[in-house]
């Protein structure tokens, strides 16, 4: 299942977005892979999602996941970003919508769960503040590293997860 994603994201990557110039968008790809990564290790103990891939340990799952999907996602959807203040929201709108409704097609195969209070309307408020800090990081990266900070921050708040198991 996550092999067909990858390989529907390379496919759409090639088609619609700006590939050739994926250097120009290697940044933000770093801090979408950083921040998912500093996420993994906030909440190893206490995870608010997992993905599966039978017979692939969690990490490199997770590693392929980054490596492949979020980048090619990025390059996506910065590449056709557009101009226009309202065209912007309903851009982010399609966006999140899209990406909760992966995530309800993987939770619904069996290849990812929601744990210790997460749900999908969690994950489209997370879409609909994630998509903006990319935008922003192509501007301005200490303000989304900030956003980026407090976020997990509030997270860690939110689902009560205590220091003592933050690894």
């Amino acid at each position: 299942m996550n092999l067909i994603f990858a390989i529907l994201y390379i496919v759409a990557t090639y088609k619609w977005g700006d590939w050739r110039n994926w250097q120009r968008y290697y940044p933000t790809i770093l801090f979408y892979g950083f921040g998912d990564i500093l996420a993994f290790s906030l909440f190893y103990q206490q995870p608010l999602w997992l993905y599966f891939i039978p017979g692939l340990p969690h990490l490199f799952h997770e590693l392929f996941v980054v490596i492949v999907m979020y980048s090619c996602g990025v390059i996506l959807f910065l590449s056709n970003y557009p101009k226009a203040l309202v065209t912007q929201c309903l851009y982010i709108l399609f966006w999140a919508s899209l990406y909760t409704f992966l995530e309800w097609f993987a939770i619904k195969t069996g290849n990812f769960i929601h744990l210790n209070g997460w749900s999908l309307v969690w994950s489209f408020l997370f879409y609909m503040i994630m998509f903006p800090t990319f935008q922003l990081h192509q501007k301005r990266p200490l303000l989304a590293l900030c956003i980026l900070f407090g976020g997990l921050a509030l997270l860690l708040y939110l689902f009560r997860v205590p220091v003592e198991l933050v690894k």
